[in-house]
């Protein structure tokens, strides 16, 4: 449901802003609808333990909308942007909490489920800095989240060399 958001990526290299722009707002509004009904379902039944990391998708679809808005929409509106950063960065601490815990399990391919969400994440937060006068200490977090994301591409990437190595 809000792949269809990457268009707002796009949308500045492409040209297409009013597809971009629909699909951010189309982002939106599925997440909000999405989401709720996501963690419903997880609270019912919770996801077993071999496919757990797939819980890091949760703080992708509010920053990758946040970081599309900005893109997306020339004149962005800071409000909207800091209502969309709050969003995306409520639920990526709420992933980062849980990383601990979910990186103690044995590699497997479900790991790649950690890498889009964390660099769309401080993706999400340099393109609004880029228009917020944020202090100083936004810069320290984006750090943080641009290190934690690059570690944590690297663990799966190094995570698959091994994982096929010893396939083979």
């Amino acid at each position: 449901y809000i792949g269809i958001a990457i268009a707002g990526l796009t949308a500045p290299v492409s040209g297409y802003y009013i597809i971009g722009k629909a699909s951010v707002i189309y982002g939106f509004l599925a997440t909000c609808i999405v989401l709720p009904i996501v963690f419903k379902r997880l609270k019912a039944y919770p996801l077993q333990r071999s496919i757990k990391p797939n819980t890091s998708t949760i703080c992708a679809p509010f920053s990758l909308v946040a970081a599309a808005y900005v893109l997306t929409f020339p004149n962005a509106n800071s409000y909207i942007i800091i209502i969309f950063l709050v969003l995306s960065q409520f639920f990526y601490f709420y992933i980062v909490l849980q990383l601990p815990q979910l990186l103690k399990a044995p590699f497997s391919p479900v790991f790649s489920a950690f890498t889009f969400p964390l660099v769309i994440s401080a993706t999400a937060l340099k393109n609004s800095m880029s228009v917020l006068a944020f202090p100083e200490i936004w810069e320290w977090l984006l750090l943080f989240e641009m290190l934690l994301a690059t570690l944590i591409v690297f663990r799966v990437l190094l995570g698959y060399m091994h994982f096929f190595l010893k396939q083979a």
